[in-house]
């Protein structure tokens, strides 16, 4: 019996799991102090996108991390604007990556 309810209690946990939407339409940009962060919610479902930004900055040879965290009405656009500081221009920076991932919610 104990056997059964631990399955049952996996089981649950596994499909309780919210669904990953792929290839929602995304921008990340840089301007002058500023980085812009919007992505697009196509879909009929509400959403919650999560992940962070990484850019490169040329200038002190450090990277920078932002932590972007939003929830998407359907057909409705998040934005997330995060300033960079006062000395940061955009010509030294590069995107280096993102981990941005959205899950219906």
């Amino acid at each position: 019996m104990k056997k059964m309810i631990v399955l049952l209690l996996l089981s649950c946990s596994f499909l309780s799991h919210s669904q990953v939407v792929p290839n929602l339409p995304s921008r990340i940009q840089v301007w002058g102090s500023f980085l812009d962060v919007e992505i697009t919610n196509n879909t009929d479902k509400d959403v919650r996108c999560h992940g962070w930004v990484t850019l490169w900055n040329y200038q002190n040879n450090r990277y920078m991390q932002f932590l972007y965290n939003e929830f998407i009405w359907p057909q409705s656009t998040g934005r997330r604007s995060y300033y960079l500081g006062p000395y940061v221009n955009s010509f030294w920076l590069r995107l280096v990556n993102n981990t941005i991932t959205c899950r219906i919610n």
